[in-house]
């Protein structure tokens, strides 16, 4: 087997699932990721360690966005690119070492969750001294009243309602590097957590996060009841049906998540237009989430009522 076939069943065997990947993810990033994991692993480091790196070259790539100056832009672009590489290594550094666990997953989504607020005010700070669209006025400091709703609410209901549905997808699929927790789940590992400091409230906000994606999904949570009903088992023709009638949809996730929205925030910064950032967030990628939310709790509910039938 060639060295480049080597790469290429390594990234297969790490990956959670091709059919939800990212296309960047499959050329670029994973191949990338996976030669840092695999060196990673051999000095012996703890994923969570990685986890560290990931935060700490994000957090200092978005504050560098805040500069007009040319240098620093690139610096930072490139630092949150490599913050998303060490973000995709610590998960193949959990798989390959096996040291991931429920903490690991926590801290995983604070450490994504300091980087994209590093980025929105690294952004926001460099629009106070741009002028409002169409106007000669500056932002000043009203541009906050745009962008912390944005980043507080837009941004992490988006990121939430992706990462879920691509977690149900593995979940009814099987798939073994499924992350699929309930609330009740999440609240049981955290009540036999010994430590009640900072581990205690990184784990405590995940559970939030995973109690607001059960709200948004009604009907998906009758399906898993049903589910946990049947004995754990997922009915095959729920599986076919999900799968069939998600091709399109799963896809659009990936619109939600890091790679289109981080490089087209990219792309507006070197054009010079980085405010419109937050309509493309506000009504392009909102209106994304409202689809898949509908088209998947219809789904839901079909499911319920038709993949039973043969139990």
């Amino acid at each position: 087997m060639s060295k480049t076939e080597q790469i290429k069943q390594e990234q297969k065997s790490l990956q959670k699932s091709r059919t939800l990947n990212d296309p960047l993810d499959t050329v670029f990033t994973e191949k990338v990721s996976i030669l840092f994991a695999k060196l990673f692993n051999k000095l012996g480091f703890h994923p969570n360690v990685v986890t560290v790196f990931s935060m700490i070259t994000g957090v200092a790539g978005g504050v560098m966005l805040a500069f007009h100056n040319l240098a620093l832009e690139i610096t930072g672009v490139c630092l949150i690119i490599l913050s998303a590489i060490f973000d995709c290594a610590d998960g193949q550094v959990a798989r390959m070492s096996g040291k991931g666990g429920f903490y690991g997953r926590c801290f995983d989504g604070f450490g994504d969750g300091l980087v994209y607020f590093a980025i929105y005010v690294g952004i926001s700070v460099r629009l106070m001294s741009e002028n409002i669209p169409f106007t000669n006025t500056p932002w000043s400091f009203w541009i906050w009243f745009v962008s912390v709703p944005v980043g507080i609410y837009f941004h992490a209901v988006q990121a939430r309602t992706a990462d879920y549905y691509k977690q149900v997808w593995m979940y009814l699929s099987n798939n073994s590097h499924c992350e699929f927790s309930t609330s009740e789940s999440v609240k049981k590992q955290i009540d036999a957590l010994e430590s009640h400091g900072l581990k205690h409230l990184i784990c405590s906000s995940y559970l939030s996060y995973t109690k607001s994606q059960e709200r948004m999904t009604p009907n998906f949570q009758k399906l898993r009841q049903r589910i946990d009903e049947n004995g754990g088992v997922i009915p095959e023709k729920v599986t076919e049906t999900w799968r069939k009638n998600s091709r399109f949809s799963i896809g659009l996730t990936n619109l939600l998540v890091f790679n289109f929205r981080t490089y087209l925030l990219f792309i507006l910064l070197f054009c010079g237009v980085t405010f419109w950032i937050f309509p493309v967030c506000v009504i392009f990628l909102e209106g994304i989430r409202i689809f898949l939310l509908v088209k998947y709790e219809r789904l839901a509910k079909r499911c319920l009522k038709e993949g039973f039938n043969e139990i």
